[in-house]
């Protein structure tokens, strides 16, 4: 059963014991983030990971609101990674934002990562519950 484990004005993250799935959920107050709450929020979801370890992590960005530079997209894949592979995640779904810009960020995270040769099998969706039937392949 899916169940919030943490939530602030910006994001809740929520946690299924049974299938392992761990998911970020992005609020509207984004819009309000800066790099300095961007980076706490990655930190605050990485404490997160290590006490869950989940094998796959949804991270559904409908409603974030905030463009990542390429810069803090590469912080944060440097810091991710490591945590999510040693914790055992090997899946990544990615919901889409509508915001084109947003999303294009979000997608250059990912590009990144797979540039750096990272195993960990990745797609996008416009909804969980098709990401959620690709986990359970």
């Amino acid at each position: 059963m899916r169940k919030e484990v943490f939530r602030n004005a910006f994001v809740h993250f929520d946690f299924d014991e049974q299938s392992k799935v761990f998911f970020a959920v992005y609020l509207p107050e984004t819009e309000k983030l800066n790099e300095e709450l961007f980076k706490n929020l990655i930190y605050e979801q990485l404490k997160y990971v290590s006490h869950y370890q989940p094998t796959y992590y949804l991270d559904n960005a409908l409603e974030l609101n905030f463009a990542i530079s390429p810069e803090l997209q590469s912080w944060a894949i440097g810091l991710v990674v490591p945590k999510w592979l040693g914790v055992g995640v090997r899946k990544y779904a990615q919901i889409v934002p509508k915001d084109f810009i947003v999303n294009l960020s979000m997608e250059q995270i990912v590009d990144e990562g797979l540039e750096r040769g990272i195993p960990i099998e990745t797609k996008f969706f416009d909804n969980e519950q098709d990401a959620l039937v690709w986990f359970a392949q």
